[in-house]
This record gives structure tokens, sequence and C-alpha cells, in this order.
């Protein structure tokens, strides 16, 4: 499962058969921008959604759709603050 959202990578060992998996140093930014594209698809969607809505429908899909243009601007920011953080402490 780690695997399949990107937290892991799978390797083989050097000189051997055996696979080992490693973790990437960037693995926890890398999983909260992820959840970007999937926030991205769903905002996509409810405007879409929200063209063929009745008014009261499309007044919530409006107001979920400035939530997730939030979402996605604050975890660009935290990813940015992150990396700022990480240079500041050298790692």
């Amino acid at each position: 499962m780690l695997e399949q959202v990107g937290w892991t990578r799978r390797e083989r060992e050097r000189g051997t058969r055996r696979d080992v998996y490693v973790v990437d140093d960037d693995a926890w930014r890398r999983a909260l921008l992820a959840g970007d594209h999937t926030y991205a698809a769903i905002e996509a969607a409810f405007t879409a959604a929200a063209a063929a809505a009745p008014p009261g429908a499309r007044d919530r899909l409006a107001v979920s759709v400035a939530f997730l243009e939030f979402v996605r601007e604050e975890l660009a920011a935290m990813a940015q603050r992150w990396d700022d953080r990480k240079r500041d402490l050298g790692l």
C-alpha cells in the first residue's frame, strides 16, 4: 500500500536477488502534495457540476470549490515553508 501511494519504492539490494523498500527523504512532502492532484480533480468536477445544478446546489458546490482552492493554496504554502525550514536546518 505504501508503494502504491508513493511513500516507498522497491529496489533490488545490490549483489543479491532480494528486494528492499526505500523511503525517500521527502516522502512526507510528496505525500502532502499528492493530495493537490486529488483536490484539483474534485474541484474541476464540482465546477462542471455547478454549471448544470439548481441554485441551492450551485451555491453549495461553489463553497466546496472555494474550500478546495483554499486547501490547495495552503498545501503549496506549507510545502514551501517546509522547504525553507529544511534549508534553515541544513537538511
